[in-house]
This record gives C-alpha cells, sequence and structure tokens, in this order.
C-alpha cells in the first residue's frame, strides 16, 4: 500500500471501436458500457506492468471508478523504483505548467529534459481539463508537448478521460498530432505464399516488400478500467473493516447490489449502509438510500453558505430526472456559467426548470454528488438508473397532487395498430413507476407484463402481485410461439423468489408444451432456488421430446435444489 492506497491491482482492458458515443442516448454506448463492465472477462487484459511498456496510453473509465488514484499509485510505484515519473492535472498546465506539477517538480522535469532516460507523464483528466469549454483539452495538450520538446520519443504518456467525455476519432488525433511517438518497422517476418512481408509494431501491420524499413506513427491504445470483480471488492471491503465479509458479499450477489459495488466511490457508500444496517435491501430501496445520502450536504460550511433543505433537494431532483428524460437533453446548465453556446443547445436550463428558486438553492442542488461533477458548465446525473427512479417519483408526485391521470398513463401507453402497447423509451421509467401506483401497475400487467420482469424491482412487490403478474404474462405471450423481447438472467433473477413456487406449479402444468414459457419459468425456478418444483422438473429433464436447452436447465434445477433421491434418480438416467 503507498500512501493509504488500496492497491486492487486493477485490471484495464483494450477498446478498439471507432465510435464517438454518448452514453446515455446513444444505444452503441449501452452496448460498450456494457462490454466494459460486465462482458469483456473473455477477453485479454492488461496489468499497470503491461501499460508501463507502452508509449502513449489512453484509459477511460466513468466518474467514481478510481482513475485518478490508479494513476497516482502509479506514478508513486514507477518513482519508488527509481524512474522519471509526474503527475499532472490536465487544467491546471495551461495557466502555469512550472506549478502544474502534482507529484513530481519542475526541476526535475528540467534535469530530465537535459537527459537520455525515459520518462513517464501522467496526465488526469481530459473531462477536468474541459470545465471551462471544449478547447481546454486541446490547448493542455499543445502546451505540455510544446513543454516536451524534442524529447517525446523518451516519453510514455498516460491520459484519463471519463467514457462520456472522450472523442474516440479527434481525441485521438490531437494526441498523434501534438505528442507523436515513432517506431522503426524492423521485425520482419516472412509470408512463405508471396513476396510481402509483415512489418510487427503497429496497430495495422502495415505490409511492405522484404526488407524495407521505414518509421511509422505510433497509434496510442485506448484501454477501460474495468470494474471490481469479486476479488478486489473482498480486498477494499476488508480494507473498510467490514465484519462478516462472506455474508456481505453474499448478500451482494444475492441483491444485485453490483451497481453499488463495481466502482471504489459507490462501494464506499455501500459499505456505510451494510455497516449501519447490517443487511443490503432490495434494489429500490438502495437507490432510495443512494438518492438521500447523495443530496444529503455533508459539509456544515457548504450547508450554510449554500442553504437546501432535504425535501426542496428531492423536488428539485425529481423535477430536474423528468425534465432530462423527457425532453431527452441529458446536461442540465449549471447557472451563470459560461457554457458553449453549442452545449447550451443541447442542455436542460435548470432556472427556467426550478423558476421558484434562487441562484444558491440552484447551485447547491446542482453540486450535490447526485450529479457528476461539471463539465462545460453543464452536469449530468450520476448513474441512468437513478435519473429514471427519480422520474418515476415525480410523476407519483403529480398523481398525488391530482394531476390527470389520463395524461400521464399516456406517456407511457399507445395504441398501434389498435392494440394497446408500451412506449418503448420510457418502459425503464415505467419499470418504476409500477412500483408505487395500483392503477399503472395493473394497466402495465395486462398491457406488457414482461415489464415486470425486465426492468425495474419486481422484488418489492407484494407475492400476490407477482404471482397474478407472471400469470397474465404466460396467458398473454401463449399464442406467440416466439417471445418478442429478451428476459436475460439478471432480469429473471430479480423477479424469482421461492414464495412463486405454488404458481409455477401450476403454470408448468399449464405451459409444458410452449418451450419459451416454459424455459422462462424453469429460468425463475433454477435463479430463485425454489425447491418445490423439483419432482415435476425431474420429469422434463429425463423427456427426451423436450430440447437440450430445456433439459440443461432441468439438470440445472435439480443440481441446485434437488434431493439426493432426485439427483441419484437424474445420474441413473
Amino acid at each position: 500500500m503507498l500512501d493509504n492506497f488500496i492497491d486492487l491491482n486493477r485490471s484495464f482492458v483494450k477498446i478498439t471501436e471507432d465510435h464517438d458515443f454518448d452514453m446515455e442516448e446513444d444505444p452503441y454506448a449501452e452496448v460498450f458500457a456494457k462490454f466494459v463492465k460486465n462482458y469483456h472477462n473473455n477477453f485479454e487484459t492488461k496489468k499497470w506492468v503491461d501499460l508501463f511498456q507502452l508509449q502513449r496510453v489512453i484509459i477511460l473509465a466513468e466518474a467514481g471508478a478510481g482513475k485518478t488514484a490508479e494513476i497516482r499509485f502509479a506514478t508513486k510505484k514507477l518513482r519508488r523504483e527509481g524512474k522519471k515519473a509526474f503527475f499532472f492535472r490536465l487544467e491546471h498546465i495551461n495557466s502555469d505548467f512550472d506549478s502544474s506539477f502534482e507529484i513530481g517538480e519542475k526541476a526535475e522535469f528540467d534535469e530530465w529534459r537535459t537527459c537520455d532516460e525515459q520518462g513517464w507523464f501522467f496526465l488526469d483528466s481530459v473531462d477536468e481539463a474541459r470545465l471551462l469549454g471544449p478547447k481546454q483539452f486541446e490547448q493542455a495538450i499543445r502546451k505540455f508537448g510544446a513543454e516536451l520538446g524534442e524529447n517525446k520519443q523518451r516519453a510514455y504518456i498516460y491520459i484519463t478521460s471519463r467514457i462520456s467525455e472522450w472523442r474516440p476519432q479527434s481525441d485521438l488525433d490531437l494526441v498523434k498530432k501534438q505528442l507523436p511517438f515513432e517506431v522503426t518497422l524492423d521485425k520482419e517476418i516472412q509470408d512463405k505464399d508471396s513476396d510481402l512481408i509483415f512489418l510487427e509494431g503497429t496497430s495495422n501491420n502495415t505490409i511492405k516488400p522484404y526488407g524495407n524499413q521505414e518509421r511509422e506513427q505510433y497509434e496510442p491504445t485506448v484501454f477501460a478500467l474495468r470494474s471490481l470483480d469479486l476479488g478486489q471488492i473482498s480486498i477494499f471491503s476488508q480494507a473498510f473493516y467490514v465484519q462478516d465479509l462472506e455474508v456481505f458479499l453474499k448478500a451482494i450477489e444475492k441483491h444485485e447490489a453490483n451497481i453499488f459495488s463495481t466502482r471504489p466511490q459507490d462501494l464506499k457508500d455501500l459499505i456505510a449502509y451494510w455497516k449501519q444496517h447490517r443487511e443490503i435491501a432490495n434494489r429500490a430501496k438502495m437507490i432510495e438510500a443512494s438518492i438521500t445520502s447523495k443530496l444529503e450536504e455533508e459539509n456544515p460550511d457548504r450547508q450554510s453558505a449554500l442553504p437546501l433543505n432535504p425535501e426542496e433537494a428531492r423536488y428539485g431532483a425529481e423535477i430536474l430526472a423528468a425534465s432530462v428524460t423527457f425532453l431527452k437533453k441529458n446536461r442540465i446548465l449549471i447557472p451563470d456559467e459560461n457554457a458553449d453556446p453549442t452545449i447550451k443547445a443541447e442542455a436542460i436550463n435548470a432556472k427556467s426548470i426550478l423558476t421558484d428558486w434562487d441562484f444558491k438553492k440552484t447551485q447547491a442542488l446542482l453540486q450535490r454528488p447526485i450529479f457528476d461533477e461539471a463539465i462545460y458548465g453543464t452536469v449530468r446525473f450520476h448513474h441512468r438508473s437513478v435519473r429514471e427512479y427519480l422520474t418515476a417519483k415525480w410523476l407519483y408526485r403529480l398523481l398525488q397532487e391530482g394531476k390527470s391521470r389520463r395524461s400521464i398513463e399516456g406517456l407511457f401507453f399507445a395504441e398501434r395498430y389498435g392494440r394497446q402497447v408500451a412506449v418503448p423509451s420510457l418502459r425503464p421509467v415505467l419499470a418504476c413507476l409500477i412500483l408505487f401506483d395500483d392503477c399503472i401497475r395493473e394497466k402495465t400487467a395486462k398491457i406488457a407484463p414482461e415489464i415486470f420482469i425486465q426492468g425495474g424491482d419486481p422484488s418489492a412487490l407484494p407475492t400476490e402481485t407477482r404471482q397474478s403478474m407472471l400469470t397474465q404474462f404466460c396467458e398473454r405471450y401463449v399464442s406467440q410461439k416466439f417471445l418478442s423481447f429478451g428476459l436475460d438472467n439478471t432480469n429473471v433473477q430479480r423477479f424469482a423468489h421461492p414464495d412463486l413456487g405454488q404458481t409455477i406449479s401450476h403454470l408448468l402444468e399449464i405451459y409444458s408444451g410452449h418451450e419459451e414459457i416454459l424455459d422462462l419459468l424453469l429460468r425463475i425456478i433454477w435463479l430463485g432456488d425454489i425447491q418445490v418444483c423439483s419432482e415435476k422438473v425431474l420429469s422434463y429433464a429425463i423427456d427426451e421430446k423436450y430440447g437440450v436447452y430445456t433439459r440443461i436447465y432441468c439438470i440445472r434445477i435439480i443440481k441446485a435444489v434437488g434431493s439426493q433421491a432426485q439427483k441419484i434418480g437424474l445420474w441413473m438416467q
């Protein structure tokens, strides 16, 4: 451990997609985000020891993921090994380069420029550099390149950014132009089937005639900082003195608290909740607790200077969340900030939403950690799930105040080709709203019962409601041979619970001939550890009329919850 830094041996995964995405609205960004967070276990990962060998590296991560702490640790580690290493904040480089060194000194840098040693430079971070405007990052990189001068070939440079603020094409081009590094292509591999060879050392394996050598621009490598895995969560939790660690880790898995545990900042909040309550609640309660915590001002001096009571903070967060959702603009303008005109056109004006609030109240709200730090004079909600939940809460508030139910329901339901359907873009909000309003819950069960499984937190609903919903789901889709939507195991696990056992046992009898409904019921049994259905499941496992995937689910269920006799019976078949 260096200076109280918790060394989690973080991993990095290479990103090769060349796509300028918006993390909130671009459908591709959702795939990308899942790739970064969850789906790269089968991809080659790198550690710091690997990154130290690369001359130009971009490190992307979400806010709160720990990227700044990681590169500070990397800088200090190299320095303790006797290497020349320096840490800068990019936003400070423009104003005064001589005083912008946070780790290392200007005198050391000047000494390095006169010798022939290699040097490692860590620049944090692109998003902070753009606080005052889009050109700040560009100016900082130009300034840094000028300070390196003719010594760029000896410099190993690492730049961090939030995923949402990195522009893959233009930012990479800027780094390549202002911080160039050339490689000599002298490693030749003879292609036995032709007169050409591949020259290694570049990202695109340039093909040249045998025997030629050339120098080529080095391509910076872009990495994502991987989310914390179970082992890293365990190490982090131990460092924060979590008692009953195994119980804590099992509770995270059981209650699907991954959105509160895969980043160091969120994990700290989760640990605090655990220490106070000795439990991890269902998803809805955890989101509610997170909102309450992040809307509080912990600094008494700041609270005195910018007073805002909890009720006001909650109301303001709800109405801003709804504005962002329905106007489809992710950013919220900070009052009196001189934001770029282009950004202003794509952002919500907080003053026009909170019309009866004064400047101090609005400023106080937008500084609460429920929002990310300001970029370009704007903020955005830290978690999309939190924004959706707050939007649902605001709509429920309107219903309680007597606003038109017909108008509010009209936001979520529409008629298509003579049939009532749920509006696709608002399904995540609807999945939250059904937790609060009985009428909307009943209407959703009739029109789109899959929403109870696809999103929100069905575990927060009464047993009778979930039993009824599952029955209606099967009745609605029995006429469809194939379901037109996907239900992954994360969604199903959130819905599955042993209290559904008798209902599922009855539904198995009715829908054993419908392959997709049967497979869903079996997944609920498996993920919910529902023992009362095991005898019926065993009969399906040994019946060859069922498909291979259906029988695999059955085998998994018997292995997980079957009796010893059932396991032996399955083995004997």
